[in-house]
Protein backbone atom coordinates (compact mmCIF):
# COMPACT_ATOMS: atom_id res chain seq x y z
CA UNK A 1 0.00 0.00 0.00
CA UNK A 2 1.07 3.59 -0.49
CA UNK A 3 2.16 5.23 2.73
CA UNK A 4 3.80 8.39 3.95
CA UNK A 5 0.89 10.83 3.53
CA UNK A 6 -0.07 12.20 6.92
CA UNK A 7 -1.61 15.28 8.43
CA UNK A 8 -4.93 17.08 8.03
CA UNK A 9 -6.39 18.06 4.72
CA UNK A 10 -5.88 16.69 1.27
CA UNK A 11 -2.33 16.34 -0.01
CA UNK A 12 -1.80 18.63 -3.01
CA UNK A 13 1.26 17.93 -5.11
CA UNK A 14 2.52 20.49 -7.59
CA UNK A 15 4.35 19.30 -10.69
CA UNK A 16 6.76 21.62 -12.49
CA UNK A 17 6.29 21.27 -16.24
CA UNK A 18 8.64 22.45 -18.99
CA UNK A 19 6.83 22.27 -22.32
CA UNK A 20 8.25 21.13 -25.62
CA UNK A 21 6.97 20.54 -29.12
CA UNK A 22 3.43 19.52 -29.99
CA UNK A 23 2.31 15.95 -29.40
CA UNK A 24 -0.27 13.73 -31.04
CA UNK A 25 -1.78 16.04 -33.60
CA UNK A 26 -4.45 13.49 -34.46
CA UNK A 27 -6.59 14.48 -31.50
CA UNK A 28 -9.31 17.06 -31.99
CA UNK A 29 -11.91 18.72 -29.82
CA UNK A 30 -14.57 16.72 -31.60
CA UNK A 31 -13.21 13.58 -29.95
CA UNK A 32 -14.76 14.78 -26.71
CA UNK A 33 -18.21 13.75 -28.00
CA UNK A 34 -19.66 11.16 -25.62
CA UNK A 35 -19.46 7.51 -26.72
CA UNK A 36 -22.85 5.77 -27.20
CA UNK A 37 -22.30 2.86 -24.78
CA UNK A 38 -18.92 2.72 -23.02
CA UNK A 39 -17.38 -0.75 -22.75
CA UNK A 40 -16.53 -1.89 -19.22
CA UNK A 41 -13.22 -3.39 -20.37
CA UNK A 42 -9.96 -1.74 -19.30
CA UNK A 43 -6.96 -1.93 -21.62
CA UNK A 44 -3.38 -2.28 -20.39
CA UNK A 45 -1.33 0.72 -21.43
CA UNK A 46 0.43 -0.30 -24.65
CA UNK A 47 4.03 0.34 -23.49
CA UNK A 48 3.52 -1.95 -20.50
CA UNK A 49 2.47 -5.18 -22.19
CA UNK A 50 5.97 -6.64 -21.89
CA UNK A 51 6.51 -9.72 -19.71
CA UNK A 52 8.82 -7.84 -17.35
CA UNK A 53 5.78 -5.92 -16.05
CA UNK A 54 4.04 -9.08 -14.85
CA UNK A 55 3.22 -9.05 -11.16
CA UNK A 56 3.27 -5.25 -10.78
CA UNK A 57 0.44 -3.57 -8.86
CA UNK A 58 -2.37 -2.41 -11.12
CA UNK A 59 -3.16 1.30 -11.45
CA UNK A 60 -6.55 2.05 -13.08
CA UNK A 61 -6.92 5.40 -14.88
CA UNK A 62 -10.56 6.53 -14.80
CA UNK A 63 -11.61 9.70 -16.59
CA UNK A 64 -12.17 11.23 -20.01
CA UNK A 65 -9.98 11.45 -23.12
CA UNK A 66 -7.27 13.35 -21.23
CA UNK A 67 -6.49 9.97 -19.67
CA UNK A 68 -7.79 7.67 -22.42
CA UNK A 69 -5.77 9.12 -25.29
CA UNK A 70 -2.35 8.70 -23.66
CA UNK A 71 -0.34 5.50 -23.18
CA UNK A 72 0.76 5.90 -19.58
CA UNK A 73 4.18 4.62 -18.52
CA UNK A 74 4.38 4.37 -14.74
CA UNK A 75 7.52 2.88 -13.22
CA UNK A 76 6.57 0.26 -10.65
CA UNK A 77 2.93 -0.15 -11.72
CA UNK A 78 0.82 -1.54 -14.55
CA UNK A 79 -1.40 1.20 -15.96
CA UNK A 80 -4.91 0.05 -16.84
CA UNK A 81 -6.77 2.56 -19.01
CA UNK A 82 -10.40 2.48 -17.86
CA UNK A 83 -11.12 6.01 -19.13
CA UNK A 84 -13.62 6.89 -21.86
CA UNK A 85 -13.57 9.69 -24.40
CA UNK A 86 -16.19 12.31 -23.59
CA UNK A 87 -16.96 10.88 -20.14
CA UNK A 88 -18.63 13.33 -17.76
CA UNK A 89 -17.91 13.16 -14.04
CA UNK A 90 -21.53 12.38 -13.25
CA UNK A 91 -21.32 9.28 -15.48
CA UNK A 92 -18.27 7.82 -13.74
CA UNK A 93 -19.89 5.91 -10.82
CA UNK A 94 -21.77 3.69 -13.28
CA UNK A 95 -18.52 3.01 -15.13
CA UNK A 96 -16.70 2.17 -11.89
CA UNK A 97 -19.47 -0.25 -10.93
CA UNK A 98 -19.08 -2.03 -14.28
CA UNK A 99 -15.31 -2.52 -14.08
CA UNK A 100 -13.90 -6.05 -13.88
CA UNK A 101 -12.58 -7.39 -10.61
CA UNK A 102 -9.19 -6.01 -9.59
CA UNK A 103 -7.32 -5.05 -6.43
CA UNK A 104 -5.53 -1.78 -7.25
CA UNK A 105 -3.09 -0.12 -4.90
CA UNK A 106 -3.73 3.29 -6.45
CA UNK A 107 -6.56 4.67 -8.62
CA UNK A 108 -6.13 7.81 -10.77
CA UNK A 109 -9.05 10.07 -11.71
CA UNK A 110 -9.14 12.81 -14.33
CA UNK A 111 -12.40 14.69 -14.94
CA UNK A 112 -13.60 18.18 -15.71
CA UNK A 113 -12.21 18.96 -19.17
CA UNK A 114 -15.39 17.74 -20.87
CA UNK A 115 -17.52 19.88 -18.58
CA UNK A 116 -15.51 23.07 -19.15
CA UNK A 117 -15.22 22.38 -22.87
CA UNK A 118 -18.97 22.03 -23.35
CA UNK A 119 -19.67 25.11 -21.22
CA UNK A 120 -17.20 27.14 -23.28
CA UNK A 121 -18.50 25.93 -26.64
CA UNK A 122 -22.11 26.63 -25.63
CA UNK A 123 -21.21 29.92 -23.89
CA UNK A 124 -23.10 28.88 -20.78
CA UNK A 125 -22.26 28.99 -17.09
CA UNK A 126 -20.21 26.21 -15.56
CA UNK A 127 -21.77 24.16 -12.73
CA UNK A 128 -19.26 23.84 -9.86
CA UNK A 129 -21.88 22.49 -7.44
CA UNK A 130 -22.86 19.72 -9.83
CA UNK A 131 -19.22 18.86 -10.44
CA UNK A 132 -18.54 18.79 -6.70
CA UNK A 133 -21.39 16.35 -6.16
CA UNK A 134 -20.10 14.16 -9.00
CA UNK A 135 -16.57 14.22 -7.53
CA UNK A 136 -18.01 13.18 -4.18
CA UNK A 137 -19.85 10.26 -5.80
CA UNK A 138 -16.78 9.23 -7.80
CA UNK A 139 -14.55 9.19 -4.73
CA UNK A 140 -17.13 7.34 -2.66
CA UNK A 141 -17.49 4.54 -5.25
CA UNK A 142 -13.90 3.20 -5.08
CA UNK A 143 -13.78 3.81 -1.33
CA UNK A 144 -16.49 1.15 -1.04
CA UNK A 145 -15.10 -1.17 -3.72
CA UNK A 146 -11.35 -0.80 -3.09
CA UNK A 147 -11.06 0.42 0.52
CA UNK A 148 -7.27 -0.07 0.64
CA UNK A 149 -6.48 1.80 -2.56
CA UNK A 150 -4.86 5.24 -2.60
CA UNK A 151 -7.01 7.69 -4.56
CA UNK A 152 -5.33 10.31 -6.75
CA UNK A 153 -7.16 13.11 -8.59
CA UNK A 154 -5.52 15.07 -11.38
CA UNK A 155 -6.43 18.74 -11.39
CA UNK A 156 -7.89 20.10 -14.62
CA UNK A 157 -4.94 21.45 -16.64
CA UNK A 158 -4.85 25.22 -17.08
CA UNK A 159 -3.85 25.33 -20.72
CA UNK A 160 -5.05 28.87 -21.41
CA UNK A 161 -5.99 28.02 -24.98
CA UNK A 162 -8.96 26.84 -27.02
CA UNK A 163 -12.60 27.22 -25.99
CA UNK A 164 -11.88 26.27 -22.37
CA UNK A 165 -12.25 29.39 -20.22
CA UNK A 166 -9.68 29.77 -17.40
CA UNK A 167 -12.31 30.93 -14.84
CA UNK A 168 -14.28 27.72 -15.48
CA UNK A 169 -11.19 25.61 -14.87
CA UNK A 170 -10.48 27.49 -11.64
CA UNK A 171 -14.07 27.07 -10.45
CA UNK A 172 -14.10 23.29 -10.97
CA UNK A 173 -10.63 22.83 -9.48
CA UNK A 174 -11.73 24.78 -6.40
CA UNK A 175 -14.86 22.62 -6.17
CA UNK A 176 -12.78 19.44 -6.41
CA UNK A 177 -10.32 20.63 -3.78
CA UNK A 178 -13.17 21.51 -1.44
CA UNK A 179 -14.72 18.06 -1.78
CA UNK A 180 -11.48 16.23 -1.08
CA UNK A 181 -10.53 18.40 1.88
CA UNK A 182 -13.95 18.12 3.48
CA UNK A 183 -14.89 14.51 2.79
CA UNK A 184 -11.84 12.59 1.58
CA UNK A 185 -8.72 13.93 3.34
CA UNK A 186 -6.73 10.81 2.46
CA UNK A 187 -6.97 11.50 -1.26
CA UNK A 188 -4.18 13.17 -3.20
CA UNK A 189 -4.75 16.10 -5.54
CA UNK A 190 -2.04 16.23 -8.20
CA UNK A 191 -1.50 19.66 -9.73
CA UNK A 192 0.20 20.28 -13.08
CA UNK A 193 0.83 23.89 -12.13
CA UNK A 194 -0.15 26.94 -14.21
CA UNK A 195 0.07 26.18 -17.90
CA UNK A 196 0.41 29.18 -20.16
CA UNK A 197 -0.11 29.21 -23.92
CA UNK A 198 1.84 32.43 -24.36
CA UNK A 199 4.82 32.45 -26.70
CA UNK A 200 5.80 29.97 -29.42
CA UNK A 201 5.71 26.86 -27.20
CA UNK A 202 2.25 25.46 -26.48
CA UNK A 203 1.48 23.26 -23.45
CA UNK A 204 -1.52 21.79 -25.27
CA UNK A 205 -1.94 21.08 -28.96
CA UNK A 206 -5.75 21.40 -28.92
CA UNK A 207 -6.62 23.28 -25.71
CA UNK A 208 -7.34 20.06 -23.78
CA UNK A 209 -4.74 17.32 -24.18
CA UNK A 210 -1.19 18.00 -23.08
CA UNK A 211 2.03 17.87 -25.04
CA UNK A 212 4.50 15.09 -24.25
CA UNK A 213 6.39 16.94 -21.45
CA UNK A 214 3.14 17.61 -19.58
CA UNK A 215 2.17 13.95 -19.60
CA UNK A 216 5.71 13.00 -18.64
CA UNK A 217 5.53 15.25 -15.57
CA UNK A 218 2.33 13.50 -14.46
CA UNK A 219 3.90 10.07 -15.04
CA UNK A 220 6.95 10.91 -12.96
CA UNK A 221 4.84 12.26 -10.12
CA UNK A 222 2.67 9.13 -10.11
CA UNK A 223 5.76 6.91 -10.17
CA UNK A 224 7.07 8.72 -7.07
CA UNK A 225 3.81 7.92 -5.28
CA UNK A 226 4.08 4.27 -6.27
CA UNK A 227 7.65 4.14 -4.94
CA UNK A 228 6.43 5.38 -1.53
CA UNK A 229 3.87 2.61 -1.03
Amino acid sequence: MLTGWKGPGVAILAVAVCFGAGFGTGHRLAREAPPPHPSPVCRPSAPQLAADHAGLPIMPFIGNSLLFDHDWRIDGALAAICARQGLLAREAPALIASLPGMAPEMVVFGFGTVEVLRAGLADRQIDPAGFAQAAQDITRSPRARWPEARLVWLRIPRTGSGPIRPPDVLALNDALSGVLVAAHPGAILLDTGPLSSGGPVMPSYDGIHLTAPGYLAWERALARLVAQR
